[in-house]
């Protein structure tokens, strides 16, 4: 039980968060620069310095911080699938001779294991993140506007049927 109400919470917290970005007030395309700079941020390893970088880069360039850090903490949740999306993709373009090491067990030589690992690894990662950042980044700058002006519309239709109930006159039933 314990397990299902903190998969619940997580889920609700993603929610709130992709709600966040959507109840945002500033211009769409500032706000579509912002997304895309923090999804490209996001995809790339930069571990625990791409949300910091990402504010520094938004006041650089005059965007929406907010806009460009959510992102960023929406995508923690499924780091380690952008890992392996972007080693896979970066293998499609860098083959090597060598196999990688499968397993990796811990004994005296194990940062040596992990150092070679990351030399046949390494690049082909590096080239997939390169990849992948680009290609999210192009598709949230292109991608945003439409969703946010669709669902500002949404929001506004909900609104105005609430106005319209909360409204109505009272029926006048003297004769």
């Amino acid at each position: 039980m314990f397990y299902l109400q903190r998969g619940a919470i997580k889920i609700q917290n993603i929610k709130n968060r992709v709600l966040q970005i959507f109840n945002i007030k500033d211009c769409p395309y500032k706000l579509a620069k912002s997304m895309a700079l923090g999804f490209g941020l996001a995809f790339l390893p930069l571990p625990a310095i791409n949300i910091p970088l990402g504010v520094l880069l938004a006041k650089m360039l005059r965007l929406n911080i907010v806009a460009t850090t959510l992102p960023a903490l929406l995508l923690t949740y499924v780091s380690p699938i952008l890992y392996i999306l972007n080693y896979k993709t970066g293998a499609l373009f860098i083959t090597s001779s060598e196999r990688l090491p499968q397993s990796i067990t811990y004994d005296l030589s194990f940062w040596d294991r992990i150092i070679d690992f990351f030399t046949h690894a390494g690049p082909a990662y590096l080239l997939g993140s390169i990849i992948n950042a680009s290609l999210v980044a192009v598709l949230a700058y292109f991608i945003f506007p439409l969703i946010y002006k669709n669902s500002s519309k949404l929001f506004k239709k909900k609104d105005t049927k609430s106005m319209k109930i909360k409204n109505k006159a009272p029926e006048d039933n003297s004769y």
